[in-house]
């Protein structure tokens, strides 16, 4: 008797997914030349199926799996997979079938959804396997349903009537303009979370690549997020570095910070982390979100994450604070640069993407939202010399951190900016956005993209304490639940849920 693993309902919610170490679903796919990245223990009799978006015509899937015993993976068309989900045929109707405890294949399809499935019929199978589809997709199951970063983000990919052309860009800087008309957050369930009940956070998220001398490559995932605690209209800096490559190491050793930032441990190694004391904001909100790299032959490469409040209330534009200045310390360095690309994706399966994206306010947890009117662009370019450039192209969804909300509405409006508002969300390619933006001069008054009414209610009053702010990768989340499956590995299942599993092991400063 074969039984799926994805109709297996665990006890709580905590449990969803306690087997599996890390999955597809929880970040993209990894190419097939590096070490396998996910992990799942599936038990004998089960198999388990993991969603393949395929976005163009053609699409190239390549797959990779190791195991400890012979156990069955098949790639299938829909068709093919509910077919053999509802018992009408049996495994050997797929595109592609291979019993062995190693496998590596490469197939083209067509534009569409299919199914890579693990299926072990002998013994329990320890496997380890990567996914890796060309073009990307930004989707890890089609479609998307709510929760997810919501707002805009460019994954590198050109979607043009179906037709997917992957493009790359290299930049200095990263910029996130946001112009926030009002906000208010509610999620009733945050202290399960350490956070706050109004608390959410806007976070400029982008890929970090450093070249060495002898041609080796790492990537940092880098973070911009302000932290807002929506009752009280607080709000407090932060940003994190994490490290995505495969060989490279994150400490303070190899981290430093003038400004009081500091390394902390992760599962697995470490991530950096800074975040400074609260400051007050009125509507309308307007601000620049900026990551600034500068690469210092025989050092490292200087890190400067910092903000422009371009409006607070009716006050004039403020000048860029650089709030933090991180040190990646690596006398190899030949090279770097912020990337966005369609064609690849990082090793520890993060996409080489940025996005600009409301989330909670940490550790992968999900709010609401009862009130928000917003405009946010994304650009890239040099923030020395005043002018940014729209990515070309920009979805509503961000694929890369584990916070997320579920009721906003993403509208494309012109010159690289997207509106906001609540609604029902729609996870799709908003397609073209062309445009540029110039950083403001301090003291200037800058215009806001939105007339709307400000009016907002509250009835709590609350405050964050600096340090609790702490987005997450999706990469990362699903290493929290590794540790507590060793427990349960006796008397559960595993069952595989597209979700942002929660990590419970909030960083403090």
């Amino acid at each position: 008797m074969r039984l799926s693993l994805q109709s297996f309902t665990a006890p709580s919610a905590l449990l969803i997914g306690l087997l599996i170490i890390s999955s597809p679903m929880m970040a993209s796919h990894s190419a097939t030349t590096t070490p396998l990245p996910y992990q799942l223990v599936l038990l004998s009799g089960y198999y388990q199926p993991y969603q393949i978006d395929a976005p163009s015509t053609p699409t190239t899937i390549s797959i990779a799996m190791s195991s400890n015993t012979t156990l069955s993976t098949a790639i299938m068309t829909t068709t093919q997979y509910n077919n053999f989900n509802n018992g009408a045929s049996d495994i050997s109707a797929s595109l592609f079938l291979q019993n062995s405890s190693a496998v590596t294949h490469s197939l083209k399809v067509s534009e569409g959804l299919y199914y890579l499935v693990f299926y072990t019929y002998g013994y329990s199978a320890n496997v380890t396997y990567n996914l890796q589809t060309f073009p990307i997709s930004p989707y890890f199951s089609y479609p998307l349903t709510p929760p997810e970063p919501t707002g805009v983000a460019s994954y590198g990919l050109n979607n043009v009537s179906g037709v997917v052309t992957p493009y790359t860009i290299k930049s200095t800087d990263v910029i996130g303009i946001a112009d926030i008309a009002s906000m208010q957050a509610y999620n009733a369930s945050a202290s399960f979370y350490n956070d706050t009940l109004s608390g959410v956070t806007l976070q400029l998220n982008s890929i970090l690549v450093v070249n060495e001398l002898g041609g080796n490559q790492q990537d940092y995932w880098t973070q911009d997020t302000p932290d807002f605690v929506t009752s009280a209209s607080v709000v407090s800096w932060a940003d994190n570095i994490w490290n995505g490559s495969v060989s490279g190491f994150l400490s303070n050793s190899t981290v430093s910070s003038t400004d009081g930032g500091y390394a902390y441990p992760a599962n697995p190694g470490y991530y950096y982390s800074f975040q400074s004391s609260n400051s007050s904001y009125s509507f309308p909100f307007l601000l620049a979100l900026i990551m600034s790299e500068t690469t210092v032959p025989g050092t490292g490469v200087q890190v400067q994450i910092g903000a422009q409040v371009m409006g607070n209330g009716s006050a004039n534009a403020q000048a860029i604070d650089w709030f933090d200045n991180a040190t990646i310390h690596d006398p190899s360095v030949q090279s770097a640069y912020f990337e966005v690309s369609g064609n690849a994706t990082v090793p520890d399966g993060l996409f080489y993407e940025s996005e600009l994206v409301f989330g909670g306010e940490g550790n992968g947890e999900a709010t609401g939202f009862t009130a928000l009117s917003a405009a946010l662009g994304l650009y890239y370019g040099n923030s020395t010399t005043g002018v940014q450039t729209a990515y070309p192209t920009d979805y509503t969804f961000g694929g890369n951190t584990g916070e997320a909300t579920d009721n906003l509405q993403v509208t494309y409006t012109g010159n690289g900016i997207s509106t906001l508002s609540l609604g029902n969300p729609d996870y799709v390619y908003l397609g073209s956005t062309t445009g540029t933006y110039s950083l403001p001069i301090a003291g200037t008054t800058v215009t806001s993209f939105l007339t709307v009414n400000t009016t907002q209610t509250s009835t709590t009053t609350q405050t964050s304490s600096s340090g609790n702010a702490s987005s997450l990768p999706v990469s990362f989340l699903g290493s929290v639940f590794a540790l507590v499956a060793v427990a349960a590995l006796a008397t559960i299942s595993a069952r595989h849920s597209r979700q942002r599993i929660t990590n419970v092991q909030r960083e403090t400063i």
